[in-house]
């Protein structure tokens, strides 16, 4: 009937309003250089726990991991993620952070060492929010991997799930 109740849509605002903490499960891949000089892609997951601070900025950590060629790579740290409209059902969102990377060689490699670097990460993306709290996580982000005298680039391109309560 004309004057019945609409359906609800699928989009609906991220619940950032009110929210204190929230955990986000992201996977996709990682492309960095391995120890022959090369670029190549990697299947890649992590975990980050958040604490909002406003309904526009976010206090996150993060642990990931990589299985690469050079062996398991564990990625951690923190940032801050500054949402650009948190009312919008389709919230654009960028991110600056920094941490460590862990490097555990393979089994069977004789030459490569466990190696720890420093990471800078800055990156952005998207977060749909869908009815029942349900949120979708879109994102590229560029790593910068780093010691004393050395330096390489690498980027991920994830996506995934989270939830804020």
């Amino acid at each position: 009937e004309p004057d019945a109740p609409s359906r609800p849509g699928l989009f609906a605002a991220p619940p950032l309003e009110g929210a204190r903490g929230g955990l986000a499960l992201m996977g996709g891949m990682l492309l960095i250089p391995i120890a022959d000089g090369s670029k190549k892609g990697f299947g890649y997951m992590e975990a980050r726990p958040s604490i909002v601070v406003h309904k526009t900025v976010t206090l996150e950590g993060f642990v990931g991991d990589a299985l690469t060629a050079d062996g398991s790579q564990i990625f951690y740290g923190g940032g801050v993620t500054v949402n650009f409209a948190p009312s919008w059902p389709i919230c654009p969102f960028l991110g600056l952070g920094g941490g460590g990377l862990s490097v555990f060689p393979n089994a069977d490699s004789f030459i490569l060492k466990r190696e720890d670097v420093y990471l800078a990460r800055a990156g952005g993306g998207l977060l749909l929010a869908l009815r029942g709290r349900i949120l979708v996580r879109l994102e590229a982000t560029n790593l910068t991997l780093f010691t004393a005298d050395s330096f390489k680039n690498a980027q991920t391109f994830s996506g995934g799930f989270g939830v804020y309560f």
